[in-house]
């Protein structure tokens, strides 16, 4: 299954634009937990035909709308390598 995840902005004084774009990538990565949690394999894919005019009217999506990804999930008898733990030392810094 593909799910498709796609902006529909909409006027709001409070809301503006680019926190609906952030609310849609929200989504997304919740559904990548949700689909995880149940059992199932996904990946999010975007890249540079996503958003083409062609792409979009295919999904409904408006001109002025963004195709914030496809999550490509299903099932797999993959087995997941296990990775390294990152130290984040070099990336997080703790102030009081």
């Amino acid at each position: 299954m593909i799910i498709v995840i796609a902006t529909e902005y909409q006027y709001h004084k409070k809301v503006p634009p680019f926190e609906q774009l952030l609310s849609a990538g929200a989504a997304a990565q919740n559904m990548l937990l949700v689909l995880e949690s149940l059992g199932y394999r996904s990946v999010w894919r975007t890249g540079p035909l996503c958003n083409t005019p062609e792409v979009k009217d295919y999904f409904g999506v408006t001109k002025q709308n963004t195709i914030c990804g496809l999550i490509y999930t299903g099932s797999s008898s993959v087995q997941m390598p296990d990775r390294e733990n990152v130290d984040l030392s070099d990336h997080v810094e703790y102030r009081q």
